[in-house]
């Protein structure tokens, strides 16, 4: 499975990648939310699943889902899984919340993250 991971923090990010190629995936990596469109706008077709953090300078990982969404910049948009700090779960009383398939708490669980790619793999999101 090809999954896009969306971080700024560079620590992150990298632990996230790592935790997914361990898992047979291939990972392409974007430090934003606006770097992360670009990979869907030539890349849109191969990803299958999207993990990005939720607070990111610039655009949160929100506003990257209504982007995906809004301009169809790959359709489906494939599962979205939402990172966010210790705490910023109470912050997602969004509308925009209800289109995200998963959320995991940073620091991100190994097990966690690849059973939740696992379950997500074949699931694509309207």
């Amino acid at each position: 499975m090809v999954v896009l991971v969306v971080d700024d923090d560079p620590v992150s990010r990298l632990v996230a990648e790592h935790i997914l190629r361990s898992g047979d995936h291939t990972v392409i990596g974007a430090e934003s939310a606006e770097e992360a469109r670009e990979v869907l706008e030539a890349n849109g077709n191969d990803v299958q699943l999207i993990v990005c953090d939720y607070n990111m300078p610039g655009a949160s990982g929100l506003d990257l889902l209504e982007e995906i969404h809004r301009d169809a910049v790959v359709t489906p948009c494939p599962p979205f899984v939402l990172i966010t700090g210790v705490g910023e779960e109470d912050e997602l009383d969004d509308e925009r919340a209800s289109q995200v398939s998963g959320y995991l708490t940073k620091p991100v669980q190994s097990g966690e993250l690849i059973a939740l790619a696992s379950e997500l793999a074949a699931t694509p999101v309207d």
